[in-house]
């Protein structure tokens, strides 16, 4: 006799797996901030939807402007936060708040396709991230406020990694890092412009980006590697206008990348130049492979340049145009990355730009391997309920 589990126990199998094994889109569908802990009546906020979220979920954020009435941004789960495009999608702190804080790590954040402005917190105004993984993409930071870290602050081993942002006009009112600080922490930026930022306070150090770690970051070192991108225009009243490294043993590691004309020097101190970078003032102490110290970058002026974040695009003649590492892209973090901020490639056999922008970028795609595609996987919350919903099944058939 073939055992068979009743339909009511199917179709209970069903409603669980497909409620919560899988991770679920969550769309937002009103610009008020509210926090009424429901995205099931009758309306969605972007707070809703995010205190309210399962592991692994999306949310989608709508084109519009949305303005922080109740304090930050808090995600307490892993998902991906995706707006529309960085033109389109603005999350405001409303010079109130600060816009993002995670700090209830251990998470895997991802941030994609919108504008942070208008943020103003201790550490990070824009963005903090404390012992948490945060991705970001095709993001601009921008406007935003800090003690320290003015747009964005990365503090107590946390991680982040961004590919096609801007981090512009930040300012640290009180200490150090007015676009982005490091401290006891990773970045990786890549194919992103950093510029505009501040830290003008007497003594203050890191216009563009203050790293510390060690005795100065109160913990580990800071590892940095910045690839293919511009870091312009950036002020500090004492010292790294560009970029600050403090003492303690971080290292900074950058590759066919641009700082260049920001105030009190680019660097305070040498960089480990991986090769094929360009620095207007010689004060990164570049000497590596294809480096081009005391050179003038001969960039327009910001603007979008076809992208949805801002960018500098060389000039014609620029000493930035075909200078990058000659090796094919992406094969290590000394090689340039592949697709530039605007998301165009490398067009096939040319050789690369330094900087964030490809100034012959191509928009099809050079022939490569096929793509690998990612295969939905189960959460933690979700392998537990699928044991428990296998042990069901087993004592159903059991007890027949």
């Amino acid at each position: 006799m073939t055992l068979r589990p009743k339909p009511t126990f199917f179709a209970l199998l069903l409603s669980l797996c497909s409620g919560l094994l899988f991770a679920a889109d969550v769309t937002v569908d009103t610009f008020t901030d509210e926090s009424d802990g429901s995205c099931v009546d009758g309306d969605c906020s972007l707070r809703d939807a995010i205190d309210t979220a399962a592991p692994g979920d999306r949310i989608l954020v709508p084109a519009g402007t949305f303005i922080l009435t109740l304090g930050s941004l808090e995600p307490s789960v892993s998902m991906d936060i995706v707006g529309v495009d960085a033109q389109q999608t603005i999350i405001s702190g409303d010079d109130s708040s600060g816009v993002f804080q995670i700090n209830n790590g251990p998470l895997d954040i991802v941030i994609e396709a919108l504008t942070i402005t208008d943020g103003t917190a201790a550490r990070g105004g824009g963005v903090a991230v404390r012992q948490a993984n945060l991705t970001m993409r095709d993001c601009i930071v921008q406007l935003s406020s800090g003690f320290n870290g003015g747009g964005i602050a990365v503090d107590e081993g946390g991680s982040l990694t961004m590919q096609g942002c801007s981090v512009l006009d930040n300012l640290a009112d009180g200490n150090s890092g007015g676009g982005i600080l490091v401290s006891s922490s990773t970045l990786l930026l890549l194919d992103s412009t950093v510029s505009g930022n501040s830290a003008p306070a007497s003594g203050r150090v890191g216009g563009g980006i203050a790293v510390f770690g060690g005795s100065r970051g109160g913990g580990s070192v800071s590892s940095v590697v910045i690839r293919n991108s511009t870091i312009v225009a950036n002020d500090a009243e004492a010292s790294g206008g560009g970029i600050f490294i403090g003492t303690g043993g971080s290292d900074v590691a950058v590759s066919n990348s641009v700082i260049a004309d920001n105030s009190a020097v680019d660097c305070n101190t040498p960089i480990t130049s991986l090769g094929w970078n360009v620095d207007s003032d010689n004060s990164c102490g570049l000497g590596a492979t294809g480096d081009q110290p005391s050179t003038s970058p001969n960039l327009a002026a910001l603007s979008l340049n076809g992208a949805t974040t801002p960018n500098y695009l060389p000039n014609p003649g620029s000493p930035l145009i075909d200078s990058g590492n000659a090796a094919a892209a992406d094969g290590s973090d000394a090689t340039c990355t592949l697709v530039d901020q605007r998301g165009l490639f490398i067009a096939a056999g040319d050789r690369c730009d330094i900087g964030s922008v490809e100034s012959d970028g191509v928009v099809d795609r050079p022939t490569l391997l096929p793509e690998v595609r990612p295969v939905p996987t189960l959460n933690m919350f979700s392998l537990i309920l699928l044991g428990l919903v296998l042990t069901a099944v087993g004592l159903q058939v059991i007890r027949r």
